[in-house]
């Protein structure tokens, strides 16, 4: 039978074909394989100076990888009664430091499947648990090129883009009758990442020698669902059904175990071609950070389709794939690991009475702080949504789906992940109405190679404030989050119709994904907030109401008042006609009254002085031209204020006119 190569397989058989834990399989596939033994988990480093699993003979001697292995290596027969001399499985010693950058290995053995049969192993589909993640950009990277068109083409990658070893038992018809084994070591190699997916994998087992003239390849590549509960996926190409040495005889993959390599110092080896050692180039494999659940790792296998490599006939079985899944185990030592979040947040744009403004959110973690695990973050009060433009929010069921239209996009939505490109993570951010909740609520919708769709939930507490909520966040190694909503025309966000500004904050709870909470107030400040108005301004002889407040955290020592052309004060008027009131809370003794000229009126307040006060003028304090009296256009009045802290500001504070 003539070798499959990789280009045949991969123009053959689509590379990721996933929508769940389970494949689809063709009518006429073979009959289902069983998994016999599955472990998977991080384990402490095996190094040997072939970077391999398992090797024999000059020049790298014998070693065999037995932490991370589907059983005792087994002798390699030509009859068909000691097929199988693999020995049982030991369970993996774990190395569970949570954080850690470790290896991590999965290994399987299935039933005893038979080549000349026909029942030989096709795809396989990992779902790493979530929270662990390769440092996939940091890797050096290899082409697919440069691993090999023809999958029995010696590697030529990089000895640095090597990420990984893998050890594979393989069952060989020499025959109809006549089967021998072989256990083969490979390496895994990261390759250039392909546009859409997470990463590219490429994995090379060589021949019966570990510097052999040939080699067996297959790609793996990693993605993801695009659900917070699901980890990255690695699955496999069309896995290859012959081997070289073996005069292009059917075989079938008995048994595999891969090692993806953690620290790059622990790994120093040499490549194919020789040479002096050397290590990856970064850090690669990475836990996650949560103690607080049970990781699982889950395998799904698919059976070959087709016909029989031997006799030409069709397979004949049922089509369904077989779904596993290792034995939990829980991240220990998350106390070790710290968690120092940095939050900021604020409005731009319309900022005026009445406006959408647009908000800016950031939160920032250090490298090696644990994986936020929730968010809760509380507007200012004053901060509404505008009732008219939240009526379009994207049904849960749509946001999940990622079939939301535009008029839902309401911004744009950033996270740095350690070991991706910040462009791999940009999003938009989506209006998603969530059963059961009046407002509308959050959607972060990543697209790129790491797609993910995350909705918290939006409510509004006892003080009118919205109270933006995220609980139950996957557990990735977020270095930064910045969501960004749109103001304007597309705004959901609108300030009140009023100058009067309410001293609030913008408060915020991190949560990690074990439980640790910071707490954030970032205070919204006010400016000077005066108003005046004048009664009867259409006549000669108005009132004035002058009143307010400094910015927030001052408070008025003095102000003094200058009156526009047209108005001017009586000067026997000045203490008796002028009311000073509505001082802060505590404020005692009088407030003096100064007039400095016919325009301009001082005040001067008690030791201590008051952040708001109300100035009223009784009627004939003031007088008002014939001119004036007439006026139609808007005039102010300048308050100049001297605060206890020795700062100063001038405000133009427009008079509002209103007739007898």
């Amino acid at each position: 039978m003539k070798h499959l190569s990789l280009r045949r397989a991969r123009t053959a058989r689509s590379l990721f074909a996933v929508a769940a834990l389970s494949l689809a399989v063709p009518a006429g596939a073979s009959a289902d394989i069983a998994i016999t033994s599955f472990k998977a988990g991080p384990v402490p480093t095996y190094n040997h100076v072939s970077g391999l699993g398992l090797t024999s003979g000059a020049p790298f001697g014998n070693s065999f990888d037995s932490t991370c292995a589907y059983g005792v290596p087994g002798v390699p027969s030509a009859t068909e009664g000691a097929i199988d001399a693999t020995g049982p499985d030991a369970p993996l010693n774990l190395a569970t430091q949570a954080g850690a950058n470790s290896d991590y290995c999965v290994a399987f053995r299935l039933g005893r499947e038979d080549a000349a049969v026909g029942q030989d192993l096709n795809t396989t589909l990992v779902e790493l648990p979530v929270g662990t993640l390769a440092e996939i950009d940091n890797a050096a990277k290899c082409t697919v090129e440069e691993f090999a068109r023809e999958s029995t083409a010696l590697t030529n990658c990089p000895t640095a883009s090597q990420v990984g070893t893998a050890t594979a038992k393989l069952q060989v018809a020499t025959g109809a009758l006549t089967r021998v084994t072989q256990d083969t070591p490979g390496r895994i190699f990261a390759l250039s990442t392909p546009a859409d997916k997470a990463a590219l994998l490429g994995v090379a087992l060589v021949g019966s020698s570990p510097a052999g003239t040939a080699e067996t390849k297959f790609l793996i590549t990693v993605s993801q669902q695009g659900s917070p509960t699901v980890g990255l996926l690695n699955q496999t190409d069309s896995l290859n059904r012959v081997l070289a040495q073996s005069a292009n005889a059917p075989i079938a993959i008995w048994a595999n175990a891969l090692r993806f390599w953690g620290k790059a110092s622990e790994h120093s080896h040499v490549g194919n071609r020789g040479g002096a050692p050397t290590t990856p180039a970064a850090n690669f494999f990475r836990l996650g950070t949560t103690c607080q659940t049970p990781q699982v790792t889950k395998l799904t296998v698919n059976p070959y389709t087709g016909t029989n490599p031997v006799t030409g006939a069709p397979y004949t079985g049922t089509t369904n794939p077989t779904n596993s899944a290792s034995t939990p185990y829980n991240l220990t030592g998350c106390e070790k690991l710290p968690f120092n979040p940095t939050f900021a947040a604020s409005i731009s744009g319309e900022t005026e009475p009445g406006g959408h403004p647009a908000l800016s959110i950031k939160i920032t973690s250090p490298e090696g702080d644990q994986d936020l695990g929730a968010t809760k973050i509380t507007l200012p009060q004053g901060i509404a949504t505008d009732l008219t433009r939240i009526q379009n929010a994207c049904p849960q069921a749509t946001f999940e789906a990622d079939n939301c239209t535009d008029v839902t996009n309401i911004g744009t939505v950033k996270a740095t992940l350690s070991g991706i490109n910040p462009d791999v993570v940009t999003g938009i951010v989506h209006m998603v109405k969530v059963e059961g909740q009046t407002l509308p609520a959050l959607g972060f919708d990543f697209n790129g190679r790491l797609p993910l769709r995350i909705a918290g939930v939006s409510t509004i507490d006892a003080s009118s404030r919205i109270v933006n909520t995220f609980v139950n966040l996957p557990s990735i190694p977020q270095r930064s989050l910045s969501v960004d909503l749109v103001g304007g025309a597309k705004g959901i966000l609108q300030l009140p119709n009023t100058t009067r500004c309410t001293a609030s904050a913008y408060d915020a709870v991190l949560t990690s994904q074990n439980g640790v909470a910071k707490s954030f107030s970032i205070p919204k400040l006010c400016g000077e907030q005066f108003t005046a108005r004048l009664q009867n301004a259409d006549t000669r002889r108005p009132a004035l109401f002058f009143g307010g407040a400094a910015p927030t955290g001052k408070r008025v020592q003095s102000i003094r008042l200058s009156f526009p052309p047209g108005l001017t004060v009586n000067r026997n008027r000045t203490r008796s006609g002028i009311t000073v009131k509505n001082l802060s809370s505590g404020v005692e003794g009088e407030t003096s009254r100064a007039r400095l000229s016919s325009k301009t009126l001082r005040f001067t307040l008690p030791k201590g002085g008051s952040n708001g006060l109300t100035i009223i003028t009784r009627t004939r304090t003031l007088g008002a031209s014939a001119r004036f009296a007439d006026r139609e256009t808007a005039t102010t009045l300048d308050a100049r204020v001297v605060y206890t802290d020795g700062s100063k500001a001038t405000v133009k504070v427009p008079i509002v006119r209103q007739t007898s």
